[in-house]
């Protein structure tokens, strides 16, 4: 169907080395924990970047609080597609995207997508990218239906008082991938 209308919400947020009251664990394995809050479905969320080991080169664990409880258990790990490439003297860039991943629980969960940069001199920062719509397709009597909701007031929250809802039939949105 083409471009999507909207540009997605992005927030940065500077990784800290001190805990922060969101995340009250996380598996002490890990080495090197950086720790930020963001702000996801208008509510605080904590997340933990790391290394595996102590030997690990690059920061290549991300944890998300996905049921905001404060404890970010091994299972709230989100896989990570690590890229590298030369930076000035000699040393690397580390590039880490997410996969998509739900914050919150039922229809209230959020879809977020993180990213973050270890780059030699400059602090480690994540990057957070909040979806501007979610979208379904239910079954309304012999119908199959397209639902969206427009997160138009960019709280990361779905089904606010000023955001948009729209209802399309089976071959309003042509060929789509399933998913």
């Amino acid at each position: 169907p083409g471009p999507l209308p909207f540009a997605p919400l992005v927030e940065t947020v500077v990784m800290r080395e001190e805990a922060i009251p969101e995340v009250k664990s996380y598996p002490k394995e890990l080495a090197s924990p950086r720790f930020a809050s963001v702000l996801a479905g208008g509510k605080n969320t904590g997340l933990v970047v790391a290394k595996k080991t102590a030997e690990s080169a690059s920061y290549d664990t991300l944890l998300i609080d996905l049921n905001r409880d404060g404890d970010l258990a091994s299972s709230e790990s989100v896989n990570l597609k690590l890229t590298e490439r030369p930076a000035q003297g000699g040393k690397k860039l580390v590039m880490a995207m997410s996969d998509t991943a739900r914050v919150g629980a039922g229809a209230g969960a959020v879809p977020i997508r993180f990213e973050f940069r270890d780059n030699p001199g400059f602090p480690l920062s994540a990057r957070i990218t909040y979806f501007p719509y979610v979208e379904a397709k239910i079954t309304l009597g012999a119908d199959t239906v397209l639902v969206a909701v427009l997160d138009k007031d960019l709280d990361g929250a779905y089904g606010g008082a000023s955001d948009l809802w729209t209802v399309a039939g089976s071959g309003a949105w042509g060929s789509r991938p399933e998913g």
